[in-house]
């Protein structure tokens, strides 16, 4: 406290503190300091330097929500999603996340790239990232190459 040092936004401080909690909070309020730059976070704020300070705010409230959607005659692969590390997924936008990732696994997808031939063949089985940098199995439907000098 009182010495110089960078906040996490970069700005160089004089005779402040970074003050830090483990949980996230909102509504934070102060007394006997005054927030600095108007640099406060979720886990964090820069206040001026203070013998006695009070720093309060309000917990956010984290909640586990089970939304399952069942589709006749679904002929994807996976049966069942599971989707736990989510954020900002509240009760008034749950139903709309679960089409979402429904729709994810139900609609086939069709991935375009350059591949190195060697002894491949349409209806071989082949690996390539996705548009989300994940891996993505699927057969070879078709292969058009061009040559040119």
């Amino acid at each position: 406290m009182g010495s110089s040092f960078t906040s996490p936004k970069g700005y160089v401080i004089d005779n402040g503190a970074i003050i830090t909690w483990d949980e996230p909070h909102h509504s934070i309020t102060f007394s006997g300091c005054s927030l600095l730059n108007n640099e406060v976070g979720v886990n964090y704020a820069v206040v001026s330097s203070s013998a006695s300070a009070t720093i309060k705010g309000k917990p956010y409230i984290h909640s586990k929500l089970i939304v399952s959607r069942d589709k006749e005659n679904y002929q994807g692969k996976e049966k069942v999603a599971k989707v736990e590390e989510a954020t900002l997924v509240t009760l008034a936008n749950s139903n709309s996340v679960a089409e979402k990732v429904m729709a994810y696994y139900d609609t086939p997808s069709t991935l375009s790239g350059s591949i190195v031939l060697n002894d491949e063949k349409p209806l071989d089985n082949l690996t390539m990232p996705n548009q989300f940098e994940e891996e993505s199995t699927g057969i070879i439907k078709s292969i058009e190459g061009t040559f040119g000098q």
